[in-house]
């Protein structure tokens, strides 16, 4: 009796175990029985010298099926691809140059060849970049902003190339670019956009002359100055400083400058000063201090607005 309970068990373990095997087997996909359709949502973009081609196999078998791509026009050839599960694709063609590229798509699967899907695009090159600005900022620093032009394709990137200050050429992908100058010389920018294999359009160009840089206050207030060229008015024949005065807020009772002349060794040989009336917040104005010493170099030990 013990025996036969034993025999039992093994025989429906053993049941079981064939049964779980039996349904964990993987059936084959279902096979198609006809050709496949045309694709849906064909689009082309151009993206620099490229073009993204895009679309959808919406058909019951795509995971059999292949497709192929092929372009004429400026620009000859072809991509094949296989099938996927989600059935959406985006293809990028190699290099083309300007003209028109029409471009066919088509699925293939082992019953035919589906019918075309097509379309065509212009391949352009970019135009000309506008609104190209110059703008001295911290410093002696030039920053370069400009915009893309209305017309033709993105740039792969822009040539910013500059002289005059400095001289040099950078390829960027953003519209704006910042260059190191030098105070006192005028730096000439021009930006180009490129697509590699088209021709690139006439650069354009600005300039801009680089001033001294802005200077706080020695006496810590709100005002900031620089060194002005020009000449002076006063003891022109011996030496003078003059400098331009920016304020930072309302200056309503004047603005008060001194400065004082020091020799190679640094020794205090000469003193001057200057005053001017109001200045409202944002403007610039000059002061002039003359000295009756030449030579050596000016140091400005005050500089102070008067609010009270």
């Amino acid at each position: 009796m013990r025996r036969s309970t034993i025999y039992l068990a093994v025989a429906i373990a053993f049941s079981l175990l064939i049964s779980g095997c039996s349904s964990s087997i993987l059936k084959p996909a279902p096979k198609p029985t006809t050709a496949p359709n045309s694709v849906e949502g064909l689009k082309l973009t151009q993206v620099g010298n490229q073009v993204i081609v895009s679309f959808k196999d919406s058909s019951e078998f795509k995971a059999t099926n292949s497709f192929e791509v092929s372009w004429k026009g400026s620009a000859t050839g072809s991509y094949r691809g296989k099938g996927t599960e989600s059935g959406s694709y985006v293809i990028r063609t190699p290099g083309m140059t300007s003209g028109i590229v029409a471009i066919s798509v088509h699925l293939t699967n082992e019953i035919g060849v589906g019918p075309d899907s097509s379309d065509q695009i212009s391949m352009q090159g970019p135009s000309r970049v506008t609104h190209l600005s110059l703008e001295q900022g911290s410093g002696t620093s030039v920053d370069v902003t400009w915009e893309q032009g209305t017309a033709g394709a993105v740039p792969s990137y822009y040539l910013v190339q500059w002289a005059g200050s400095g001289s040099g050429s950078e390829k960027v992908t953003e519209t704006s670019y910042s260059i190191d100058a030098t105070a006192g010389r005028t730096i000439r920018v021009s930006v180009t956009p490129v697509i590699s294999g088209f021709k690139s359009p006439i650069p354009t160009t600005s300039a801009l002359k680089i001033e001294e840089p802005w200077n706080s206050s020695p006496d810590g207030s709100q005002l900031d100055w620089r060194k002005a060229g020009g000449n002076c008015q006063g003891y022109a024949n011996y030496g003078c400083v003059r400098i331009q005065v920016h304020a930072n807020s309302d200056c309503l009772n004047g603005i008060y400058a001194e400065a004082n002349h020091l020799d190679s060794s640094n020794n205090i040989t000469g003193y001057s000063n200057d005053s001017l009336g109001s200045l409202g917040r944002g403007q610039t104005a000059i002061l002039e201090m003359d000295f009756t010493e030449s030579g050596g170099y000016y140091q400005i030990t005050h500089l102070t607005c008067h609010n009270f």
